[in-house]
């Protein structure tokens, strides 16, 4: 038998199956990248001034299309607010199946909120613009997408609301959401990558002395079973 033949097949099938499994890996990854989106907020609060409008700002990093997720507007500080028993006043503002609900709004915020929509929506931006703020609007609002496939869906925002006492104005303008960029990505996102390439390598490392394994014993077998020449 040719050792070296069969030592060369071994070494090409095991290269060519932890190729096989890496390109795999890779691009399942990839496929899988929309999912591991998160919701980011502000993590500095947001003063407004009584009578302007003003941007809560929240969006998807990196960008994903929200327009056909749920967005649901809420404030933490606040119980929801029950008119009868068939009404159920509970966000600030919800946004499903790409329409506002507003059956479903708080009555104070009837007619003042709004999501900037549009191309917005399709970059992951799902803000909310307030109008007319009043200090009863001051509080901790969460921004929450319950569908969206990703270990983080909601983001908290804290508005602060000052009286006009100087006349000077402080409205948001809409929140311009970056284009994702490698030093943007979560710890998670880069965590989860390192482990399919560990993975992969462990796998390649494991195919490689099994193979090796069972080369040796192929060839021991076979040297032990020779037939033996005797002279006579």
């Amino acid at each position: 038998m040719n050792y070296d033949m069969l030592r060369y097949t071994f070494t090409r099938w095991t290269f060519m199956t932890f190729l096989t499994f890496f390109i795999f890996l890779l691009r399942f990854d990839a496929s899988s990248s929309d999912g591991l989106s998160l919701v980011i907020g502000s993590p500095e609060q947001i003063v407004a001034v009584v009578g302007d409008d003003v941007i809560l700002p929240c969006h998807l990093e990196p960008q994903a299309n929200a327009e056909d997720l749920t967005v649901e507007w809420a404030r933490l500080d606040l119980q929801p607010e029950r008119f009868d028993s068939s009404s159920n006043s509970e966000y600030v503002h919800l946004y499903r199946d790409g329409e506002d609900i507003p059956d479903s709004q708080m009555a104070s915020y009837i007619g003042r909120t709004d999501l900037l929509g549009g191309d917005e929506l399709r970059r992951g931006n799902v803000s909310l613009k307030l109008t007319n703020v009043t200090l009863s609007d001051q509080g901790q609002y969460r921004c929450l997408l319950p569908r969206l496939k990703s270990p983080v869906k909601a983001a908290v925002i804290q508005l602060v609301v000052e009286s006009n006492l100087t006349g000077t104005s402080t409205t948001a303008t809409p929140l311009q959401t970056p284009e994702p960029t490698k030093e943007q990505d979560s710890k998670g996102d880069r965590s989860y990558r390192i482990g399919l390439i560990l993975g992969a390598t462990a796998f390649g490392i494991l195919i490689a002395i099994t193979s090796g394994i069972l080369l040796k014993k192929k060839q021991n077998g076979s040297e032990n079973h020779k037939p033996v020449v005797s002279v006579l």
